[in-house]
């Protein structure tokens, strides 16, 4: 392999032992095969294996600011790209301030009943017995009891209860917390748990949930726009709703602005890395992953120019 040939590649890291030591992948994007590998995902080392690539021109990454230095350090004049799959997948949680009217008090349940609830409680107002429905869900793969069913009902009924006296006596609808989650990623038509009239009252109790459901929906399509110069706006806009989750991954954008202005206009992206990261830790698996690195690293790329 000419090294001098290599211009456009993506590097990753991948773990030799989980959280004790890790190597870097380089994969040429043209070619779509390992390129290289070393021992360590350390700024130095790093840093003097690209020196060993003059000729870079591209390199996608993930966020990682040690190889953002080490890149900026061997190849000043490649251009970075912030892998876009790690700019778009967004953590945020929920204020404090937001807590939807749910059977779980803002909690996801957890329980053998969990994956037939809508079933339990539609057989129920139905009038079916509890050992109508404890057959029925027994044979959807329920494995739990008839007194379980009979439990989880008389909870539900009671947290109901509760939450009408702090409604003043009003009704009170129950709405899953998780199909306000979808909607950070998929439109109301295609959630089955929420109706467009659910989601208005929620918003109306709640308008910090509107809020940020639409600025996740906004950096979505900028995203898909390719729309770079929508970016800054966004970082304002979200910034002004003062919620930690937001502030802390707008940070993370500003102190890689660059590299995320990158990802957004180019085509580019780490997923070639991402696979390959996939093989290596296949070949891992059938070596019993007691082979030196350098026996790894010769099996892979064996492998990759057979």
């Amino acid at each position: 392999m000419d090294k001098l040939k290599i211009i456009s590649v993506c590097i990753d890291d991948f773990a030799l032992k989980k959280r004790q030591r890790y190597g870097t992948v380089m994969v040429d994007i043209e070619s779509r095969k390992i390129v290289d590998m070393i021992e360590s995902r350390e700024t130095a080392d790093v840093s003097s294996w690209l020196s060993e690539y003059p000729n870079l021109r591209i390199v996608s990454r993930d966020g990682s600011q040690s190889y953002a230095a080490a890149i900026t350090e061997a190849n000043p004049n490649a251009m970075q790209i912030s892998d876009r799959f790690s700019v778009a997948v967004v953590k945020i949680y929920l204020s404090s301030d937001f807590s939807p009217i749910n059977a779980h008090y803002g909690k996801q349940r957890e329980g053998k009943l969990e994956p037939f609830r809508e079933d339990v409680f539609r057989w129920k107002t139905e009038g079916l017995t509890y050992r109508e429905i404890h057959e029925r869900i027994q044979a959807k793969g329920y494995l739990g009891t008839q007194d379980a069913i009979r439990g989880f009902i008389s909870k539900e009924r009671r947290i109901r209860r509760d939450l009408q006296a702090m409604a003043g006596g009003d009704s009170v609808e129950l709405i899953d917390k998780k199909w306000l989650i979808r909607l950070l990623y998929k439109p109301i038509e295609d959630i089955k748990g929420i109706t467009p009239k659910q989601l208005t009252a929620i918003y109306a109790h709640y308008p910090m949930a509107e809020k940020i459901i639409s600025i996740v929906n906004e950096f979505q399509s900028l995203l898909k726009a390719k729309s770079s110069d929508a970016l800054l706006p966004w970082m304002t806009k979200a910034s002004a709703l003062g919620l930690p989750e937001i502030d802390a991954f707008i940070g993370g954008l500003k102190q890689d602005i660059n590299a995320v202005t990158n990802a957004i206009t180019s085509d580019f992206s780490n997923g070639l890395a991402e696979g390959k990261i996939n093989k290596i830790k296949v070949i891992k698996r059938i070596m019993y992953g007691r082979c030196k690195f350098s026996t790894l690293k010769n099996k892979c790329l064996l492998l990759e120019y057979l």
